[in-house]
């Protein structure tokens, strides 16, 4: 006997992909997966770039929250 609810073919409702979930991004946003995958030249110059003060001396993790938080405040948040 099928419980009330399970029939998938007649329950409209759809769990959500993380893909579906995921928000749109922004063209020219960084985000933290493509920031990880820099080296840590590549983000000390970008950081140099949003002028970021004292990135020459920081650690790639320094870096990426660096420029994830200036990203952030440049859009107004």
């Amino acid at each position: 006997m099928p419980r009330e609810g399970n029939d998938l073919s007649t329950n409209p409702v759809r769990s959500r992909s993380k893909a579906d979930a995921a928000a749109p991004e922004e063209p020219g946003a960084l985000n933290l997966k493509s920031l990880k995958e820099k080296k840590i030249a590549e983000l000390a110059a970008l950081a140099k770039e949003m002028n970021i003060e004292g990135a020459a001396a920081m650690r790639k993790q320094e870096l990426i929250f660096s420029i994830l938080q200036a990203q952030t405040e440049q859009n107004g948040f």
